[in-house]
């Protein structure tokens, strides 16, 4: 045999045996080691959602392995099929949010919107939710008018995290996050709003059909911000980051600079806290004009509207100050001036805590768990019921 053949012959065969390995790699994640499921998206419409009829497991690392169930409408949901006839005598709540109101990691008949519908109550609820991850609060009202509405809701409820305000403004690069509605910024200020692009399918779609790369990129959480952690190398920075300004006396929990206040850290509540409040006015009125809008919305389909904030809970666990807290009070504010309900998930977070020291997320999930859901579908109840 030739140079070639033999160099030929060899590439063969390790081709043939990346193959096997590659099927035997497969045949493991599938049967011996179930990689976590993860449904498809739905790329047609006005609103991003996932295809209908999916089913599955969402598993990460040893602590989560969540049933979930993709609606007629594409949404995670125990209900098998959203109808815009309520039922006589029930009140229609709609719950809109990010990856919180998805919810993949419950079992589907345990999210907040599920245990909020089992709670007693002044009136019997019937609740619908709406959840994709990744989604801001820019694109929650987007959802709201689209599709939301459609359903006839007498209370609308947006399921609010520290990251929405900013991301309403710079998305984070993401699997589809193109087909977000974000906010328009101009000269410093916000001027009106960008429509979702076109969403199409992506390539990251092909690759998690494959079991072994699902088991990577959920159950062990491979991800690249993993994977710069894991080499000690800092992540791209994007280009429209902005150098932190030195402290601002005038302004409550602004950024201090990099390395952040002392004993506060710079990343607190799933967000850069230093870099979003570094740039107060333009935060202030992205909240003040998405609130607005949200009240907009809820004259529009006649339904009373209800902002649910998250509280910093690793703050609380640590027992100290969070300057996250600041998005909080600058939602309670526009709350009052637009006249829709507020509900601050912090200090009941903190006396739950105090009572039984028992976590309401996972030990590498910031996500809210069984418990956590179970606190918030009670404080939507209460607020119904005043």
């Amino acid at each position: 045999m030739s140079r070639l053949g033999r160099i030929l012959a060899n590439a063969g065969l390790a081709l043939a045996s990346l193959a096997v390995a590659c099927v035997l790699g497969e045949l493991f994640f599938r049967f011996v080691v179930p990689a976590s499921d993860y449904p498809a998206m739905d790329y047609g419409g006005e609103v991003i959602r996932y295809a209908p009829g999916q089913s599955g497991v969402y598993r990460m690392r040893d602590e989560i392995a969540a049933p979930y169930r993709i609606n007629a409408q594409g949404w995670n949901a125990n209900r098998p099929r959203y109808v815009p006839d309520k039922p006589a005598g029930a009140r229609r709540v709609a719950i809109v949010g990010d990856s919180y109101v998805e919810g993949f990691q419950v079992p589907v008949d345990g999210s907040l919107a599920e245990q909020l519908e089992a709670l007693p109550g002044a009136a019997k609820l019937e609740v619908y939710r709406f959840g994709v991850s990744g989604a801001p609060f820019s694109h929650y009202l987007w959802m709201a008018e689209r599709e939301a509405l459609r359903y006839r809701p007498d209370v609308l409820v947006f399921n609010l995290v520290h990251n929405d305000f900013d991301e309403s403004i710079r998305p984070l690069p993401g699997r589809y996050s193109s087909a977000f509605m974000t906010l328009a910024v101009e000269s410093g200020r916000i001027a009106g709003e960008r429509p979702p692009g076109v969403p199409r399918p992506q390539w990251t779609d092909t690759l998690m059909r494959s079991a072994a790369l699902r088991y990577l990129r959920f159950n062990r959480q491979v991800t690249l911000g993993a994977i710069y952690a894991a080499l000690g190398i800092a992540a791209p920075r994007r280009s429209d980051d902005i150098a932190l300004p030195p402290p601002d006396p005038g302004v409550p929990g602004a950024a201090p600079g990099k390395e952040g206040a002392p004993g506060l850290p710079t990343v607190d509540a799933n967000v850069e806290i230093a870099r979003v409040l570094a740039r107060p006015q333009l935060i202030e009125g992205a909240i003040d004009y998405m609130v607005g809008r949200a009240a907009a919305i809820g004259r529009s389909g006649n339904c009373r509207v209800l902002l649910l904030m998250d509280g910093a809970r690793q703050a609380i666990y640590e027992g100290r100050d969070s300057r996250a807290l600041r998005l909080n009070a600058l939602v309670a504010a526009a709350a009052g001036r637009h006249g829709v309900g507020f509900v601050d998930l912090h200090p009941l977070f903190a006396a739950a805590w105090q009572r039984d020291h028992q976590h309401f997320d996972f030990p590498h999930d910031g996500h809210w768990n069984m418990r956590g859901h179970a606190l918030a579908a009670r404080a939507i109840r209460d607020w119904i019921d005043r």
